[in-house]
């Protein structure tokens, strides 16, 4: 059996029943555009545990999430590896939309950690993890 825990650190919010942890958040301002994003506290990052049931597989990982634009989610792997995703559009939007996630072959039944983060303003929605067909 496949096996995954989430530990939020630093989370501004945290709601179970909604599905969210959000990092940062959104205040009204005086400036033309009216609203101002204050960023995530130093430190502020999901860690995403998995441990896979079944060795010589590949797994996917994603993280689903809404972030600032101009800012970059950055994703660290156990394995000493990082996978940057800028998120840019419309900067009238007031987060973006992004799909975080990466591929991995398991040799082992290890536990491995995955640890998302931003400096920015972001939301993460939801966290999946699928074992790919072989």
């Amino acid at each position: 059996m496949n096996r995954a825990a989430l530990v939020f650190v630093l989370p501004d919010i945290l709601s179970p029943a909604d599905n969210l942890a959000e990092y940062g958040w959104l205040a009204f301002s005086e400036s033309e555009v009216g609203v101002e994003h204050i960023p995530a506290r130093e430190g502020a990052r999901v860690i995403a545990w998995f441990r896979p049931s079944e060795e010589d597989r590949k797994y996917n990982v994603d993280f689903s999430c809404e972030g600032e634009v101009g800012q970059s989610f950055v994703l660290a792997l156990s394995t000493g590896d990082t996978e940057t995703v800028h998120v840019s559009g419309d900067f009238s939007a007031v987060l973006i939309s992004e799909l975080v996630g990466t591929t991995f072959e398991a040799n082992n039944k290890n536990w491995r950690s995955f640890i998302l983060s931003m400096t920015g303003h972001w939301k993460l929605l939801s966290f999946e993890v699928n074992q790919l067909p072989a």
